[in-house]
C-alpha cells in the first residue's frame, strides 16, 4: 500500500500532465498564426510547457511546505494504522461522549499549541538574530569611538607638543603672558 504522500504526488503529477496535454501544439499554433508551423513554433511550445511544468511543480512544493502537508498525511496514516490495529485486536472503540471534556479540549487544542510553539520559536530566533546584529553594531560603534578617541588624543598630543615648542622660543617671552591670559579667559568662560 502506498502512503498518502506518494498518492498526493502521483495525483499532482497526473493533474499537471493532463493540464499540459490540453495545451496541444495545434491549439498553441492557432494562437500565433503569423508563425509558420514547424520547428520554431514547436520549440516555443516545448519551452512554454516546460516552464509551466516547472512553475507548477515549484508552486505545489511551496504549498506542501507551507501547509506542512507531508507531516499531516503521515500523522493521518499513523492514526488510521492505530485505529485499524485497535479494531483488529478486538479493543473496545473509543466513545468520545464518554471522555472528559477537558481531555477532548486538550486533544483539540494540541495542534494549535504546537503551531503556537513553532511561531514562538521562530519569533525567538528572529529576536536572537536582532540581538546578535545589535551586538555587532555596538561593537563596531565602540571600535569607531575608540579610534576617534585615539585620533583626538594624537591630535591633542601634537597640539601640546606644538605649544611646548612655541613656549620654548624667545618670541614667546614677549607675547606669552598675553596668550596665556587669553587662554585662561576662554577656559574660564567655557567651564562656567
Amino acid at each position: 500500500m502506498t502512503s498518502r504522500k506518494e498518492q498526493l504526488d502521483k495525483v499532482l503529477q497526473l493533474s499537471l500532465s493532463e493540464t499540459v496535454a490540453h495545451i496541444s501544439l495545434e491549439k498553441f499554433a492557432q494562437c500565433f498564426p503569423n508563425f509558420k508551423k514547424g520547428k520554431v513554433i514547436a520549440g516555443i511550445h516545448a519551452q512554454l510547457t516546460n516552464f509551466f511544468r516547472s512553475a507548477c511543480s515549484k508552486e505545489y512544493a511551496k504549498l506542501i511546505e507551507e501547509r506542512d502537508l507531508y507531516r499531516k498525511l503521515d500523522l493521518l496514516d499513523e492514526c488510521i494504522a492505530k485505529a485499524k490495529a485497535r479494531q483488529s485486536s478486538g479493543a473496545v472503540p473509543i466513545n468520545v461522549s464518554q471522555k472528559n471534556p477537558e481531555d477532548i479540549l486538550l486533544a483539540h487544542f494540541y495542534n494549535y499549541k504546537q503551531l503556537f510553539l513553532q511561531k514562538l520559536e521562530a519569533h525567538l530566533a528572529e529576536v536572537d538574530a536582532e540581538i546578535a546584529q545589535l551586538e555587532q553594531d555596538l561593537a563596531k560603534e565602540k571600535n569607531g569611538t575608540n579610534e576617534t578617541i585615539e585620533l583626538l588624543q594624537a591630535q591633542l598630543d601634537k597640539l601640546e607638543a606644538s605649544i611646548t615648542g612655541i613656549r620654548n622660543t624667545p618670541a614667546y617671552e614677549k607675547v606669552g603672558p598675553t596668550i596665556d591670559h587669553v587662554f585662561q579667559q576662554l577656559e574660564k568662560e567655557h567651564t562656567e
